[in-house]
């Protein structure tokens, strides 16, 4: 018996380790990771499935809420850099932004504009926002290590003493920019990929401690996307100076204009659809990240069961001598 519960602890302990242990030291050089990782992740390509707060137009009554996005990034060997979001939304058809060596511009159900800013697209860039010599020369480093989407990573925290602004512009919508109101940030965090050192997470704090700036990347593919994904489908019907005035547009003066609902509902419907597939496999994704969690508590749950049955029978066989 004693041979037995020896190897159950040993399996315990492996678990508990599996669930969220530490993989030994720590590189102490915080500068030189964050450094790297903010080079690193200038150059990478990649796919993330996120969230954002949008606006949307559900039959002409307007609403804004944080909705299921797809962020796509290209960088070309020459280092041109390519944006698109999808905006997965109640608005019939599909509807993605865009930004390439031509400029800013939104395409909603096939209909392209060109848009002078898109500021939610220059937010999700800022995760490797290049920080100040001094900042970096003088600041505290903070480095644990941690799991984050079943990915081994550093969280960074840089602390410095001098009050500086922070790097960049908040623009948590398509219309609204915190770039009037930049406050001065004391704290940054960061989550780097252990591994290949890219930035999913960046925060930055001011000095109540409150959060001034969040880029969140999600969950990241980083497969390069098809470079054709970031070509307008057809030629630029419009110019326009933001994205509220382009939905409005198309909303008002295009989407309505029919006056047989049937097309309305039917594009209504294969919105809802994709909609629905898009927070499928979003739960699916985040269900995922806490699969190693689930498994160690299954794993330990067997193993008390084991425990209590070895028990239950070495009883029973004494009682029987």
């Amino acid at each position: 018996m004693k041979n037995i519960f020896s190897i159950i602890l040993i399996f315990i302990s492996t678990a508990i380790l599996a669930a969220g242990g530490t993989w030994g030291a720590v590189p102490p050089d915080g500068r030189k990771i964050l450094t790297d990782a903010v080079e690193r992740s200038r150059k990478m390509s990649f796919t993330a499935d996120t969230r954002a707060v949008v606006y949307q137009f559900a039959w002409k009554s307007e609403k804004e809420s944080e909705e299921d996005v797809k962020y796509s990034r290209y960088v070309s060997d020459d280092g041109q850099v390519l944006l698109r979001l999808d905006v997965a939304n109640w608005l019939p058809g599909e509807e993605y932004y865009l930004h390439n060596k031509y400029g800013w511009f939104g395409v909603i159900s096939g209909s392209a504009a060109q848009i002078t800013d898109i500021p939610l697209l220059r937010h999700f860039e800022l995760n490797h926002a290049g920080i100040d010599e001094k900042i970096l020369s003088s600041a505290e480093y903070r480095i644990k290590e941690i799991w984050h989407n079943q990915r081994r990573c550093f969280e960074l925290t840089l602390v410095n003493d001098s009050v500086t602004a922070s790097n960049g512009q908040n623009a948590k919508s398509f219309r609204k920019s915190d770039s009037n109101n930049v406050e001065p940030a004391v704290r940054r965090v960061f989550v780097i990929d252990r591994n290949n050192g890219f930035i999913y997470i960046r925060k930055d704090f001011n000095q109540k401690g409150e959060e001034i700036l969040s880029v969140d990347l999600g969950r990241v593919d980083f497969t390069p996307p098809a470079k054709k994904l970031f070509k307008l489908p057809r030629h630029v019907e419009y110019q326009m100076n933001s994205v509220r005035q382009f939905q409005d547009y198309m909303t008002d003066d295009v989407m309505f204009q029919d006056d047989s609902v049937w097309p309305q509902i039917r594009d209504f419907l294969v919105s809802l659809w994709q909609r629905m597939m898009w927070s499928l496999r979003s739960f699916f994704s985040r269900l995922l990240d806490y699969g190693r969690y689930i498994a160690a508590a299954a794993g330990i749950c067997c193993i008390g069961s084991i425990i209590v049955i070895c028990m239950t029978y070495g009883r029973r066989t004494e009682n029987k001598n």
